[in-house]
């Protein structure tokens, strides 16, 4: 009886591989949060570039005085290149939005599938600037899909919607000529 008295006094005193069981317990809590803030950064890094680029888009848009079909999907493409590689599908969607006798119109709106183009109807739900009688605004539409670097630290597959507004620079209203 005393040698296992002993012996378990001995175990019990005994203090070596402590600081590996320790480890053991907390390595799994550093890991997640070190993925958890990599997932955070990434999300917010592709937001950042996502909003960056639609601006991009809508500035050198806003300096333009005609556009036709092909100068559109240039700029559509040029999006999709300023978009991070990780991106998922995206839409796009330009519009010349009017200020007629105190009413906006749709002046014309070039969608990228599976949009379609603006109407009328939905521009009382957007958040469009002020627009001063016989001016326009270019409005650009854009979504790109994104899924977290690490989907077990909570957060979901989405996307970013941005939407920018632009005043022309050159003219009262960008015509289309196609």
């Amino acid at each position: 009886m005393r040698g296992a008295q002993r012996s378990l006094r001995a175990f019990l005193r005994d203090r070596s591989a402590v600081s590996a069981i320790e480890f053991c317990i907390i390595a799994p809590v550093l890991v997640a949060l070190f993925l958890g803030s990599v997932t955070l950064f990434i999300g917010y890094s592709d937001s950042v570039t996502a909003e960056k680029a639609s601006f991009t888009v809508a500035d050198i848009l806003a300096r333009k005085t005609t556009v036709n079909t092909g100068d559109l999907q240039v700029m559509d493409s040029l999006f999709q290149a300023m978009l991070p590689p990780s991106h998922g599908l995206t839409t796009f969607r330009i519009s010349s939005v009017t200020m007629a006798n105190g009413k906006l119109d749709v002046a014309w709106s070039w969608p990228r599938s599976p949009l379609a183009p603006l109407k009328k109807t939905e521009l009382p739900g957007m958040k469009l600037p002020l627009v001063a009688e016989g001016d326009s605004v270019i409005v650009l539409e854009t979504t790109a899909a994104y899924a977290p670097f690490v989907a077990s630290v909570g957060l979901k597959a989405g996307r970013y919607d941005n939407m920018v507004a632009n005043r022309p620079r050159y003219t009262s209203a960008i015509r289309k000529t196609d």
